[in-house]
């Protein structure tokens, strides 16, 4: 065996000591044995088991090819992979992780490695005899040397997915090469459609923020005193380690389960969506939490003329504030997913966070992930239409719907809106039977089936087999679970341990509030330093606009950009200026204030008149955010 591929193995066990026992139990004739690469002549291939057949460029440097296609250049491949670092570098200078799909014999990150240390290099390689080859050719000293790896070899896509969405998506610039792709081309187009399901997501979150960002403004600034009140989900992290969850989510084939709900709860803590409730008081049954986590109005109607004085609500602090007047057992904060709340947990405490993914039902699932139960069961997570229905029945949907119809507008219309309200498409359940489902519950399934594949130790299944089917999600006969022994010491235990824990955070009122104090003073002086500083940039800008085309404007042009370049680092550098830009237009919408503005971006002027907007809108935002904390 090679000298380079000795040294790449030991770099390897050094580096990443789990992988490499998975890899080199799986090596078998991966690399051909007694050849030393630094041997080849000009004329001389290596053929390896995974396809490829190496040679020397006329460089004298290794090319490989792929059942024929070149898989670098001919000629010179390291200044080939050089240009391309080159151009990756200036192109996307402001991306701190580099994702290679894919990578030949691994010059691009090689070189990538050497030039960009403080950079996070994503390696995805579907076929570990592919990475081997690359280990037995070219020197990766470089590579192994970066601070910041992650091997993703032989990684399913679901894990992979988990892995960029954990550092962020916007934050990754991805490097495709077809040819290092050909070996496994179905794999790489899986990854792709993942990637822009992840980006839709995204989106579907900015239009959000753009609908409903004054609501959660407004609701958080009136719930603040909540945070010094009630406790934080911390109380139950990793407390339910020896008792499955099930999860009730509002979808028709709940009712499946509805007649087995008490012997679930004695084998299960149960954990409801909002949207369920109604259905599981119907048949006798309170939960032992609820989740209720969505701002809106229509969402506080779900539990608003209802009570369950033995079930604890898991909320946040930007829900609207009839919430918080429900009747039941306790009220439990999870931490907020919007910047007011954010700041002021640092200042009492952090309530625990528990991932969202656009329904409720996601951060059920994630509150019971949370708890560290060891099986999480979910039913009425249907992501779907079995038999054309939408919803559980007794749900407030289903409830509105008789209430509000007539011989025009009738139930059946406002099921059919349900329907066909977002693109519909077909989908298969547990049984590989057709399941009727659309484009944003599709978004849903990949959350779950993102999250379960991250969480393979707390394994999830689905009591409901006509429910759409989610990769990761195995189904599970409910007769197996009523049939299992019941939980009775243990959930007695639980609930001991939880009241004993909140014994301990109602002794500490007093100093909470005091820190709620010091936060809202904080705010609001920062706001009123924010406001001061949008004010000076503002009139800098009236005051150079005045002045276009005369010999002021020409003079004064360089020094008003420095001043406002000053002034915009000042406001981007403040603790609070997160709270301000939540509020704040987003792109989108300051390039529609751009236009109506008709701003020639070819003028002097336009930087002054951009400016001008920013600032504007800023001021805004601070204005209301005085306004609801007076």
């Amino acid at each position: 065996m090679n000298s380079i591929w000795n040294k790449n193995i030991l770099l390897l066990q050094q580096r990443f000591p789990d992988f490499y026992k998975i890899f080199y139990s799986q090596l078998d004739s991966s690399v051909p044995e007694n050849c030393d690469v630094s041997l080849l002549k000009e004329n001389d291939k290596i053929d390896f088991s995974c396809g490829w057949t190496v040679s020397k460029a006329k460089t004298g440097d290794l090319t490989a090819f792929d059942n024929g296609v070149a898989l670098h250049s001919k000629y010179n491949p390291v200044q080939e992979s050089l240009r391309l670092v080159d151009s990756i570098s200036s192109s996307d200078s402001s991306k701190s992780a580099f994702v290679f799909m894919g990578m030949g014999l691994g010059y691009t990150p090689i070189a990538f490695a050497k030039k960009n240390p403080d950079k996070i290099l994503v390696l995805i390689e579907p076929d570990i005899e592919c990475f081997a080859a690359a280990l037995f050719c070219l020197d990766f000293s470089e590579f192994f040397s970066l601070k910041n790896i992650i091997l993703l070899v032989c990684a399913p896509s679901e894990s992979i997915i988990a892995v960029i969405e954990q550092i962020g998506l916007s934050k990754c610039h991805f490097i495709k090469n077809k040819s290092f792709c050909l070996h496994n081309q179905a794999f790489f187009d899986s990854i792709d459609t993942l990637i822009e399901r992840n980006r839709s997501k995204h989106e579907i979150n900015q239009r959000t923020l753009e609908k409903f960002g004054g609501l959660w403004r407004k609701n958080s600034c009136r719930n603040l005193d909540f945070l010094v009140s009630l406790d934080g989900v911390t109380r139950y992290k990793d407390s339910a380690k020896n008792i499955p969850a099930c999860i009730l989510a509002a979808g028709p084939t709940l009712e499946e389960v509805l007649p087995n709900l008490h012997e679930i709860k004695k084998r299960c803590l149960l954990i409801c969506v909002d949207t369920a409730l109604r259905s599981c008081l119907r048949v006798g049954v309170e939960p032992d939490f609820i989740v209720l986590v969505d701002p809106q109005y229509w969402n506080s109607r779900h539990i608003a003329d209802l009570s369950s004085l033995s079930s604890v609500l898991i909320t946040e602090l930007a829900t609207y504030p009839s919430v918080f007047r429900f009747k039941c057992k306790e009220k439990i904060l999870c931490s907020s997913l919007y910047p007011i709340g954010k700041f002021f947990e640092k200042f009492c405490e952090e309530k625990g966070i528990i991932g969202a993914g656009g329904s409720v039902a996601t951060t059920a699932w994630d509150f019971a992930r949370y708890c560290g139960c060891p099986e999480i069961f979910v039913a009425g997570l249907d992501l779907g239409f079995p038999d054309n229905k939408t919803h559980a029945k007794g749900s407030l949907f289903e409830e509105k719907s008789h209430a509000s119809s007539n011989r025009i507008k009738n139930v059946e219309t406002a099921s059919s809106f349900a329907l066909h309200s977002a693109p519909t498409v077909i989908a298969k359940d547990y049984r590989g039977e057709s399941v009727l489902t659309d484009t944003r519950m599709s978004l849903y399934s990949w959350w779950f089936e993102s999250k379960v594949a991250a969480y393979p130790m707390q394994p999830t299944y689905s009591l409901t087999h006509k429910s759409s089917y989610i990769p990761g999600i195995r189904p599970f006969n409910l007769s197996d679970l009523i049939n299992r022994p019941i939980l009775e010491k243990e959930r007695e235990q639980f609930f001991f341990n939880m009241t004993a824990k909140k014994d301990s955070f109602d002794k500490d009122f007093n100093l909470r509030k005091e820190r709620l104090n010091k936060g809202k003073e904080s705010l609001l002086v920062g706001l009123t330093n924010l406001q001061r500083k949008a004010n000076i940039g503002l009139n800098i800008c009236d005051e150079m606009l005045k002045k276009i085309g005369s010999d002021y404007f020409t003079k004064n042009m360089e020094a008003a950009i420095n001043q406002l370049e000053q002034i915009d680092r000042t406001i981007v550098s403040s603790d609070i200026s997160e709270i301000a830009s939540f509020v704040f237009p987003s792109e989108k919408q300051l390039e529609k204030l751009y236009e109506d503005e008709n701003i020639d971006c070819n003028s002097n002027s336009s930087i002054f008149i951009k400016s001008k907007i920013i600032y504007r809108e800023l001021i805004s935002s601070v204005k209301i955010y005085l306004k609801l904390l007076s």
